[in-house]
């Protein structure tokens, strides 16, 4: 996948991320998110790329169980690094800054996807 195209799922993801920041409340801010609260956020950011994967390769289009693989790796990769703590730090914060606060913690999901092909 063309890396204008996981920068758009990023941007999707990190979204996603805004949309359900206050749906999530964890007792432990800097412990991972668990539960609910992940399944949450990890459905949240797999929608958000699937709709912009869709998007961006409606013109050379991929292979339907790709874009799901490649979603479903990056939601979970990205709620591995995600902590109750960042959720916190991110509450009310313009996309732009949500995504330059969340850079290397997105830049890790992506590579980890990407590179597990």
């Amino acid at each position: 996948m063309s890396r204008h195209v996981l920068v758009g799922i990023a941007t999707v993801a990190l979204a996603a991320l805004a949309v359900a920041i206050w749906r999530f409340n964890a007792s432990t801010p800097g412990a991972p998110l668990a539960g609910q609260s992940r399944a949450d956020f990890a459905r949240s950011a797999v929608e958000g790329c699937l709709a912009t994967q869709r998007a961006a390769t409606r013109d050379r289009p991929a292979p339907e169980g790709t874009i799901e693989r490649f979603c479903g790796c990056y939601a979970e990769a990205l709620a591995d690094r995600v902590t109750a703590a960042d959720l916190d730090r991110l509450a009310g914060k313009p996309a732009a800054e949500i995504q330059s606060i969340m850079r290397e913690k997105i830049r890790a999901a992506d590579d980890s996807c990407v590179n597990s092909r």
